[in-house]
């Protein structure tokens, strides 16, 4: 499933490029260990991890229009997330990636809710965006109207101190911890959903990249523009490397559970 539509949309984001590449780094071998995605939408991350770490996959999608996608590549065990709730019963799971926070109403919840569904001393792994001091593209974010409201966020994202608050307080003992996606990929990121949303003069939640088969394959001349100028900004989003030690836009934190 390699070069499924899903893949080859995830191939145009550097984004989710990043993001790969450090779930990669972070995710040891699963064997045929239990895992779920929470926050799962084309089912690109959970079929990723599966193909080279390994494991038994699930997913939970926070919208019914990414369980199609989801389910073209995961099977029929994707679920959505209904009143911060998991149909699963207690330690069922031995890994869980919870990738969209920012996007669920009750975080307490949800954190609280993947303690009881993981084994004892099972693993979580945490990807949100990063909010705070020292990230000025988060600024210049909302002034081109790429709002909390557009990305359908409850919460502009969590600091790395206050989302070691929340896993504590929910019963998980913090490991390692870090962030992403630095000015430059962060930048691009940026500068095509603004674009994007300029090309296609809707502002509806979620319309800010294409995000589905049909988009993909009959975007027109948007999505041959960016795909020409791909390789220019994966050069720029590479840029990322002369800036270590500077804070990233996407956090990560590890836990396991109490």
């Amino acid at each position: 499933m390699k070069d499924a539509w899903q893949h080859k949309l995830s191939s145009m984001s550097i984004k989710k490029g990043a993001k790969l590449r450090i779930l990669k780094r972070l995710v040891p071998d699963l064997g045929n260990l239990r895992c779920l995605e929470i926050g799962a939408e084309t089912g690109v991350l959970a079929d990723y991890l599966h193909r080279i770490k390994g494991g038994e996959w699930h997913a939970a999608c926070l919208e019914k229009r990414w369980l199609g996608p989801s389910r073209e590549l995961l099977g029929d065990d994707v679920v959505i997330l209904e009143d911060d709730f998991l149909p699963w019963q207690d330690a069922s799971f031995d890994f869980i990636l919870l990738s969209r926070p920012e996007h669920i109403s009750d975080d307490t919840a949800i954190f609280r809710e993947c303690r009881r569904i993981l084994k004892p001393e099972g693993g979580l792994l945490v990807l949100t965006p990063a909010s705070g001091h020292g990230l000025p593209l988060n600024i210049l974010k909302e002034r081109l109207g790429l709002t909390m409201e557009r990305y359908g966020h409850y919460r502009p994202g969590y600091t790395l101190q206050s989302l070691q608050e929340t896993m504590i307080a929910c019963g998980f003992t913090p490991m390692r911890r870090g962030s992403y996606s630095r000015f430059f990929t962060e930048a691009v990121e940026l500068m095509v959903n603004a674009a994007y949303i300029r090309i296609k003069g809707s502002g509806g939640y979620n319309d800010y990249r294409p995000s589905g088969k049909d988009e993909l394959s009959g975007g027109g001349g948007a999505v041959r523009l960016y795909k020409a100028v791909l390789p220019l900004l994966r050069c720029i989003g590479a840029l990322d490397l002369l800036l270590p030690g500077t804070p990233g836009y996407v956090v990560y934190m590890e836990g396991i559970r109490e």
